[in-house]
């Protein structure tokens, strides 16, 4: 460190200005000559190393920056001269000198060596003559360039041409090594069947094509191959989402990139496989099945007739067994008398012209008994449509004849009872009107006369006796209404019905209208859904929804500001009407004989009425096809539900019953 400090502080030394007597001319001559020379030798390297950069191909270019780092020391030395002038750093001086003299020395060592060489380098002439020699050589080139361009020109339209002719095949094709296995080339139907991409394909031998468990028959097979030979065979292969399909590969003997190798040409046959396999399938179901088959009766025969094939049903249905039966004529199965028409020839005949003969009739068991039969004899023709023989598929239904006999016996018998009820009907019907009528006419008579009674005689009779007119007068009254309700029962079963589409809610606001009209003073909110419809018969529907909505009126009459819905929900996927009631209700228990004629769970003086009117409700929803019941708890009001057929399951939007 104190070496270092001394070469820039120097006191015992005096600077050079001392010299020059501090002469302000001379010193400032020394300092702008110095500053010049070190300019220009700072600026020559610059230049030296900017022309070695731009001419990298230069020979002996490390010759030029020795030169400049020569030019840059001597440079450092004026400046050193300007810097001691005022300093006497007189040691670092020397070292700049001694480095300098390093420099120089190095640089005039390799220039001495270098000499040589650059004699050795040919001159401008010699350049020019070899100049104008290489350019005559480069035409040559260029002829010889243009030539083999156009070879490869033509070459490469052969190769398009190839190639579109090898992409064309419509089967997989590709190209693969005979001794690596490797394939080398490959068309786009490959690319597109297997859904490799031509740069994974050429990744790839043939043995990635195959299943592994089918590697080892490939490789036995290519041992056994002939070398100059191609061969042809169904494989397994595996596309690349990993699908076997079969396939028939035929390969041919060809030259790729001077090296034997096998073109393979791929069609796909999985298809027909997969055909002949649910064909070989079929024949073999359908032999079970025809022989397995106990209640038909499968035979074929041929073109005489003749018998030539049989399975067990036709044993159990006929008694022969096949070696029995087996070249015999099929005449032996019909009657004598059919056999002697010539029945048998007949239904061949038929059954040739038309395509298919079908019948029913007797025929006869090997034990002669007879059975009743349904008999299909069909042609069977080649591809041609030359007929080879016949199929006749006979079954046993004797029992079915027996029960087909036994219910025409049993529609004759309904047929004459329904006319009997016919009859019986339209007698009750006239018994109805003409008791309705007997019975009004008393009735009228009671009650006018009591009427009278208390009209003419009020002043003679006591308080017992009026008493007693008013109860014979109510009671009249009251089997007057009883009739008329048991008529109508009696109407709503026998009434014919007109199909059609009904709307619910439109009914139900005005049959709540006719009741609020009839009290105006109840409170009572009626709420009825919108878009109620049915498939029903409108003066049906009305009665019934007067009914249960009277009903629900009768039993909400005891409540001060009652409510009373009539809405729809659903059960299981199927539509449910409903009314509703806050009312009275009753007890669950004793539902089942609510629909009952006559049935009343409440003091006839705290709620009148019949009891018909839930019975009326029933006939007429069982009719619709439906059905109805109820649910209550008492003091907490009632609910009635009730169903009816839809139009799609009455087949028909209108239609009439009786």
């Amino acid at each position: 460190m104190a070496f270092i400090s001394s070469l820039l502080t120097s006191p015992e030394f005096m600077p050079h200005g001392f010299c020059y007597l501090w002469d302000r001319d001379l010193i400032w001559l020394h300092v702008v000559s110095d500053v010049l020379i070190a300019l220009a030798y700072f600026s020559i390297p610059l230049t030296l190393v900017y022309f070695v950069r731009k001419k990298r191909d230069l020979p002996f270019h490390w010759m030029f920056l020795m030169f400049g780092l020569f030019i840059v020391a001597c440079g450092s030395t004026h400046v050193i001269e300007v810097w001691n002038l005022w300093h006497a750093d007189y040691w670092l001086a020397g070292i700049v000198k001694l480095i300098t003299a390093i420099a120089s020395i190095i640089t005039a060592i390799l220039l001495f060596q270098l000499v040589p060489k650059a004699l050795a380098l040919p001159s401008p002439d010699v350049l020019k003559e070899a100049n104008q020699k290489l350019m005559d050589r480069t035409e040559e080139l260029a002829r010889a360039n243009a030539e083999l361009a156009s070879a490869n020109s033509a070459l490469l339209r052969s190769r398009e041409q190839q190639r579109s002719f090898f992409d064309a095949i419509p089967y997989p094709v590709w190209v693969f090594d005979w001794e690596t296995l490797a394939i080398k080339d490959v068309n786009q139907s490959a690319i597109a069947s297997y859904g490799y991409s031509r740069k994974e394909f050429l990744l790839l031998t043939i043995k990635d094509l195959r299943p592994s468990e089918d590697v080892p028959a490939l490789l036995e097979h290519i041992r056994n191959s002939p070398n100059a030979a191609g061969t042809t065979g169904i494989w397994r292969h595996r596309k690349k989402d990993g699908a076997i399909i079969d396939v028939e590969v035929t390969t041919g003997v060809v030259q790729f990139d001077h090296r034997d190798a096998r073109l393979a040409i791929a069609a796909n046959i999985t298809q027909r496989k997969q055909m002949e396999e649910a064909l070989r399938e079929s024949d073999e179901k359908l032999r079970l099945l025809v022989g397995g088959v106990q209640e038909y009766a499968i035979l074929m025969l041929d073109l005489e007739g003749r018998v030539t094939t049989w399975n067990e049903g036709a044993e159990r249905i006929k008694g022969y067994r096949a070696e029995e039966i087996i070249g015999q004529h099929f005449s032996k199965f019909y009657t004598p008398e059919a056999a002697a028409l010539g029945k048998p020839a007949l239904e061949l005949k038929k059954a040739a012209e038309q395509g298919r003969f079908e019948e029913e009739g007797w025929r006869v068991r090997k034990d002669g008994s007879r059975f009743w039969a349904s008999v299909v004899v069909t042609p069977l023709r080649d591809r041609t449509g030359q007929l080879r023989g016949f199929a006749k598929v006979t079954r046993d239904i004797t029992e079915r004849k027996q029960i087909e006999e036994q219910l025409e016996r049993q529609r004759s018998e309904l047929a004459r009872s329904n006319t009997e009820l016919i009859a019986a009907n339209k007698e009750l019907e006239a018994f109805s009107y003409s008791v309705s009528h007997d019975l009004r006419a008393p009735l009228r008579s009671i009650d006018g006369f009591s009427l009278a009674l208390l009209e003419d005689y009020e002043e003679k009779l006591d308080a017992e006796g009026k008493d007693n007119l008013h109860r014979v007068r109510a009671a009249t009254q009251r089997m007057g209404v009883l009739i008329d309700d048991l008529l109508d029962l009696s109407r709503v079963t026998r009434a014919g019905m007109k199909m059609q589409k009904v709307d619910l809610s439109a009914m139900g606001r005005a049959v709540a209208a006719e009741l609020k009209n009839s009290q105006p003073g109840r409170r009572t909110e009626f709420h009825i859904q919108e878009g109620l419809e049915a498939h029903a018969d409108s003066n049906l529907m009305r009665i019934a929804l007067e009914n249960l909505l009277e009903n629900a009126w009768k039993f909400t009459s005891k409540r001060e500001s009652p409510r009373i819905e009539f809405g729809q929900t659903n059960n299981n996927g199927s539509r449910v009407y409903f009314v509703r009631d806050d009312g009275a209700g009753f007890d669950s228990a004793r539902a089942t004989r609510l629909f009952g004629a006559f049935q009343r769970f409440h003091d006839k003086n705290d709620f009148p009425g019949t009891g018909v009117g839930l019975a009326t409700v029933q006939r007429i929803v069982q009719r619709h096809g439906g059905r109805i019941w109820a649910e209550s708890v008492p003091g907490k009001g009632a609910t009635f539900y009730f169903t009816l057929l839809d139009a799609s399951e009455r087949g028909a939007e209108s239609w009439q019953t009786k």
